[in-house]
């Protein structure tokens, strides 16, 4: 999906062929889900390769998230430091006109050169059954029921908050994809950001509100709260990365 999304930015990027529409279509629709997908799973993938109980692959597996790491840098180094320049003035032998078109095939076809990578080595994979229950679908179902059961007036914050977190991401889109809106969709969706993670993160702060009626889906109920005390800190991490990026 995300070489798909590369390759159709770099189509229709080509001189006298420009199309905005496919454009958006691969850079704000196909782009994102497949990043969306890497970002979920890579790190998950990785880690689950590893028995950290056993203190040789714990080392192993504390060295496979240095390199990950150090290539992700790597990776944001050549972006914005040699590509940002190369699509927009062109160079190693490509015009200005071709710089967009070949910086988006690049990346596509180095996309399409790293799945075969990963598919070469696929025998050689721990591959571990699926839960009966995402992490996503448990952490809404006792949120959703704390909210419903008990009242809790922290899960209905949580719920507003992440309401409102969505809300903001669509209006972010519209934003982009209907410019003549104005400033009135970008403060909107500033505004619902701004709430949203103030709803979702301040209750996080002590997720001891979050109880389990029944002993058997204890186990889940502490994974959810973990989860939801872990929040505050990544959030603000997130906030000043990004800040700083």
């Amino acid at each position: 999906v995300y070489a798909a999304g590369a390759l159709v930015a770099a189509a229709s990027a080509l001189p006298g062929r420009e199309n905005s529409n496919w454009y958006f279509f691969g850079v704000l629709g196909l782009l994102p889900l497949a990043t969306a997908g890497i970002k979920a799973n890579i790190s998950n993938f990785g880690a689950d390769q590893y028995d950290v109980n056993d203190p040789v692959q714990k080392a192993a597996q504390e060295k496979f998230f240095s390199i990950f790491y150090c290539s992700i840098n790597v990776g944001a180094t050549l972006a914005y430091g040699f590509f940002t320049t190369f699509a927009s003035n062109g160079g190693l032998g490509v015009s200005k006109d071709f710089g967009y078109a070949a910086a988006y095939a690049a990346m596509g076809l180095c996309m399409m050169l790293a799945v075969c990578v990963y598919r070469a080595g696929r025998h050689g994979y721990k591959v571990h059954p699926l839960q009966d229950k995402s992490a996503l679908a448990s952490l809404l179902g006792c949120v959703w029921e704390s909210a419903l059961r008990d009242g809790s007036p922290h899960a209905a914050s949580v719920c507003i908050g992440l309401v409102l977190l969505v809300l903001s991401i669509m209006l972010s889109a519209a934003k982009s994809l209907l410019p003549q809106t104005g400033t009135t969709m970008m403060v909107s969706a500033f505004l619902c950001a701004l709430f949203g993670a103030l709803a979702f993160v301040v209750p996080c702060l002590d997720p001891s509100w979050l109880r389990s009626p029944d002993k058997a889906e204890s186990s889940e109920h502490d994974d959810v709260k973990t989860f939801l005390g872990l929040m505050p800190p990544l959030f603000t991490g997130s906030l000043a990365f990004n800040a700083l990026y």
